[in-house]
This record gives structure tokens, sequence and C-alpha cells, in this order.
């Protein structure tokens, strides 16, 4: 489920600009090519740790979005959170009477194996 959302939240500064062209509907093989040129970077966001309890993990995370956010013209601004930030981005180009729509996305995540090697049980917190 988190790495659908990644997915679809990494996707989307594509369709940001198309929201906003008067051009002719958006197509199946626009989208599968926009897919296809973002998988090697969803990929390396995948390869980040992550683990939530780790405040340079969670930071690791937060630069690697910020940078792939501004990369497609977003602003964006990180917000403090005790020693593990939030990111904070926003589409500039506004379409007069535009609605907002907001999405929010989870960037940590738990180890699914835990450092003595024994594995966490389904349904347990420990």
């Amino acid at each position: 489920m988190i790495h659908r959302l990644a997915l679809a939240v990494l996707a989307l500064p594509f369709f940001a600009p198309l929201a906003s062209a008067q051009s002719d509907p958006f197509t199946t093989q626009a989208a599968a090519r926009l897919a296809h040129g973002t998988f090697r970077e969803y990929l390396e966001l995948l390869s980040l740790p992550n683990d939530s309890v780790v405040p340079a993990d969670i930071l690791k995370n937060v630069d690697w979005l910020e940078r792939a956010f501004r990369k497609r013209g977003f602003t964006t601004k990180q917000l403090s959170n005790q020693g593990k930030p939030m990111l904070y981005a926003e589409w500039p180009a506004k379409a007069p009477g535009a609605k907002t729509m907001l999405f929010y996305m989870h960037l940590d995540g738990m180890p699914v194996v835990r450092p003595s090697g024994r594995r966490k049980v389904r349904g347990s917190r420990w």
C-alpha cells in the first residue's frame, strides 16, 4: 500500500502541468511513458532506509523527496518535527478558480526483520 502511494505521489508532479493545460485528454500511452520514466527513481526511493525511529533515515527521505519535487517545478518547504522533518510541496501554477487537492503520504516505515533476526509476529506490537 505505501509503495503504491509513493509511486502515485512520485508520478503526480508529471501530471500537474497536464492538468492545467487546455489540450487533448490524457492518454493511457502518455501515462505509461511517464510511469516508465519514473520507475528507476521509484526504485531509488524504495532503496532508502526509512526506519521511523531513526531521524537520519527520515531526513534522507525528506531530502530525496524535496529534490524530486523541486526537479518537477514544485516549491517545497521542510517543516520541523522534533528531528524528523515533514515535507510540504506545492505546485506553483494555479489556474483561476482551480480546486485544491491535498495528498498525504508516509515516508517512514517499520523494519520487517528485527536486528536480532527475530521476525515480527503479524498483529503484534513486539
